[in-house]
């Protein structure tokens, strides 16, 4: 194979991306898990996952920490080679409420549902979206590579799970008084949006398209549950990394108020 092979082979693979996610994870102080194999009971077959990452957020120093969460993240890195046109509509709220209500035992207040709970909506990135998308089209002589990515972070994300949300890296002190959560997320990283299009219908059927930045959602309904996938670009991978963890400080106030 000659050099002009091989670095078309690393080009035109998910290497590169991977190992760009690989380092801004670390450079973030998340814990990684590369390319860890899991057993997918859908397909009754072993497969492998690109990366699963774990933040610990205390409440107060390790040892003295009341509260304690994980977040894990289970991660598909994409390389994008053709263009992917992304269908947008109305986010169902309910059942986005109810998913995550459920993934961090915490009641959500809002306007179509809840007026009393332990955190309003808009501490929640996935509910300030009013749209998310909900279809995709690529070129059918190619490989679908939003399809692929969607099923291995879920099958992951649900093999985790099922064998009993547990830390993955970075264990929880274990004494009488500090309680802990584990909060998932499947997360699809590509190596640009420069591909990535949304198409926009007007009231008489006429369309036009804009590319997408930096992230989005995926909505999707995957054997009777519901799922939010985030798509994001791995350059905007640091600012999502933080707003995730802004997010969980949020969830970790809740809980330490529902201690008192």
């Amino acid at each position: 194979m000659s050099t002009t092979d091989i670095e078309k082979l690393i080009n035109d693979s998910g290497i590169i991306t991977h190992n760009k996610t690989l380092k801004i994870l670390r450079d973030n102080e998340w814990s990684v898990l590369v390319s860890p194999y899991y057993y997918d009971s859908i397909s009754e077959s072993v497969r492998e996952t690109d990366l699963v990452a774990e933040k610990q957020i205390n409440s107060a120093s390790r040892h003295d920490s009341s509260q304690q969460i994980n977040i894990q993240l289970f991660i598909e890195c994409k390389y994008i080679k053709q263009e992917i046109i992304f269908w947008f509509d109305n986010i169902d709220k309910k059942k986005a409420v109810k998913s995550i209500e459920k993934e961090t035992g915490l009641g959500i207040v809002y306007n179509e549902g809840r007026h009393s709970g332990d955190l309003s909506i808009d501490k929640f990135s996935h509910l300030q979206n009013d749209d998310v998308a909900k279809l995709f089209s690529t070129n059918t002589n190619r490989e679908d590579v939003i399809y692929k990515a969607m099923n291995q972070c879920l099958h992951s994300q649900i093999y985790y799970r099922s064998t009993g949300k547990k830390p993955i890296a970075n264990e929880f002190i274990r004494h009488s008084n500090s309680k802990s959560k584990i909060i998932q997320m499947p997360v699809i990283v590509c190596d640009n949006f420069e591909k990535l299009l949304r198409v926009n219908f007007d009231d008489d059927g006429s369309y036009t398209t804009d590319k997408i930045q930096n992230a989005f959602v995926l909505e999707t309904n995957y054997r009777d549950e519901y799922f939010l996938i985030d798509i994001v670009d791995v350059n905007y991978l640091p600012q999502f990394l933080e707003n995730v963890e802004a997010e969980m400080k949020s969830i970790m106030g809740a809980y330490l108020f529902k201690m008192k």
